[in-house]
């Protein structure tokens, strides 16, 4: 029984764990693409 739990929970940490990468990685990719954008708004002139 105590080997289910011990599975569970490292199961459940290193689940926690991928997910917390993906999203970090996710933002920053979504934060790369706004600054990408921004750039290229900042290049088009004012009257557009």
């Amino acid at each position: 029984m105590f080997t289910v739990i011990n599975t569970y929970i490292t199961l459940t940490a290193v689940a926690s764990i991928v997910l917390f990468a993906l999203e970090v990685r996710t933002e920053r990719h979504i934060s790369e693409q706004l600054r990408a954008q921004r750039g290229t708004a900042r290049s088009l002139p004012k009257a557009a």
